[in-house]
């Protein structure tokens, strides 16, 4: 105990381009638009895809395929949001 923690700012910047995009999806929802957005499913995407790079250059290789079958099902959904 009493070693530096290691911080892996690639995950730290995906996780806030995640929280980033639930905030928008929660804010264009209170204003009583039920439908996700692009730019939601567009950041989510983008923050799921550094985390799935940060796993791999740390060579958590089966966190880093669980966010890559994650990274899918928001590409997915970014293929359907309406504009």
């Amino acid at each position: 105990m009493g070693g530096l923690v290691e911080i892996h700012i690639i995950s730290v910047i995906g996780l806030a381009l995640i929280a980033i995009a639930w905030g928008l999806q929660y804010r264009k929802m209170s204003d009583g638009k039920m439908e996700v957005s692009r730019a939601f499913a567009i950041l989510q995407a983008a923050g799921i895809l550094l985390l799935v790079i940060d796993g791999m250059q740390g060579g958590l290789y089966d966190l880093a395929a669980m966010n890559l079958i994650t990274l899918g099902g928001a590409l997915l959904v970014f293929s359907k949001a309406k504009k």
